[in-house]
């Protein structure tokens, strides 16, 4: 990591929340509405994270599909969904050490929004980039180049956490150093794949890089 790092972006599904719970009902409800059967719920969750018109054209099709899920997804969205163990101390002390805290995710900022107040960790964050703030969802880095033109935060002076290769590829194109969790969705093997520079059991540990950053 750099000895100046002036921002963290934080990837939110699998990193920060397990929203899983929701997006299976939405997914399945797009599928009902269009006279589809259900999917299973395994292989609902191993899309989290990527493009979701990507996944839904496996069923149908992907915008009459994505429409069903927006419109369920508008009045559920965040109900069933929770903290990871350590987010919440993890953004805390990072936002104390005076650290701008943003995040990259392929959830729309309604959503976002929605279960960052919920949760009440949207004190801690300061800008967004969402799936309808950009042309291209993760892998591109147009999420986070966008976040780095707001802040006018160098690439080097930046960290992205993430949880999926999508974020690591991201992060790279982007020019920035990225630590990797294995206790999210994409399985660890398919992470160490694209060689992170971090890959880390406990996002709390992004807060031990940071302190041993500025001990150096």
């Amino acid at each position: 990591m750099s000895h100046n790092t002036k921002l963290v972006m934080f990837d939110l599904d699998g990193t920060l929340v397990d929203s899983s719970e929701d997006v299976v009902v939405c997914f399945n409800f797009a599928l009902e509405e269009e006279g589809l059967s259900p999917a299973d719920p395994m292989a609902i969750k191993s899309t989290i994270g990527y493009s979701l018109k990507g996944a839904f054209s496996e069923y149908g099709d992907p915008n009459r599909l994505y429409d069903h899920f927006i419109k369920k997804a508008r009045k559920t969205m965040g109900n069933n969904t929770i903290l990871l163990p350590g987010a919440f101390e993890a953004l805390s002390q990072i936002h104390d050490m005076g650290l701008k805290i943003a995040i990259a995710t392929t959830k729309i900022r309604p959503h976002a929004l929605r279960i960052l107040k919920k949760l009440g960790i949207d004190r801690f964050i300061g800008e967004l980039s969402c799936a309808d703030d950009v042309k291209e969802v993760k892998p591109d880095p147009e999420a986070l180049t966008r976040l780095l033109d707001i802040y006018g935060v160098d690439s080097r002076q930046a960290i992205m956490v993430g949880d999926t290769i999508n974020d690591v590829i991201a992060a790279r194109n982007a020019g920035m150093r990225v630590a990797a969790l294995t206790n999210g969705f994409d399985p660890v093997d398919k992470i160490k794949g694209e060689n992170p520079d971090w890959i880390l059991d406990d996002i709390r540990k992004v807060v031990d890089l940071i302190k041993d950053e500025r001990k150096a």
